[in-house]
């Protein structure tokens, strides 16, 4: 802390030793030099954010209506009756209308065993 005191009493000492004229030019640069810091680290993050507010806000805005349709067609889509089986098989497996069979021939020589693994014929 000695540097410190050290330091500011040479400053002082300087400071007494200039002319009234510098003296007031001293503190006005350092006014400015105030006014810089609280503008650069307090005002102008704060005036940047209420810039951007309305856009934010609108984004927001419209992040919501889609979120609410898309609850609404959920709770409309949970509200239908469950989808009827289709031959034994839930027709999420039925593959254009007819089921497959095991072993179909999937193209390109392969098939499927019975537990879905594709094998080279």
């Amino acid at each position: 802390m000695s540097a410190i005191t050290d330091t500011r009493d040479q400053l002082r000492a300087k400071y007494a030793k200039l002319d009234s004229r510098e003296r007031q030019m001293v503190i006005v640069i350092g006014g400015l030099l105030a006014f810089l810091v609280v503008w650069l680290l307090l005002v102008r993050p704060a005036w940047k954010t209420l810039d951007e507010a309305p856009a934010l806000r609108a984004q927001a805005d419209a992040q919501l209506l889609q979120m609410q349709a898309i609850s609404n067609e959920a709770k409309q889509l949970r509200a239908l009756p469950p989808v009827a089986a289709v031959g034994g098989r839930a027709s999420a497996e039925v593959g254009h209308g007819r089921p497959r069979r095991q072993g179909q021939d999937l193209g390109a020589g392969r098939a499927r065993d019975a537990v879905g693994h594709r094998h080279q014929r």
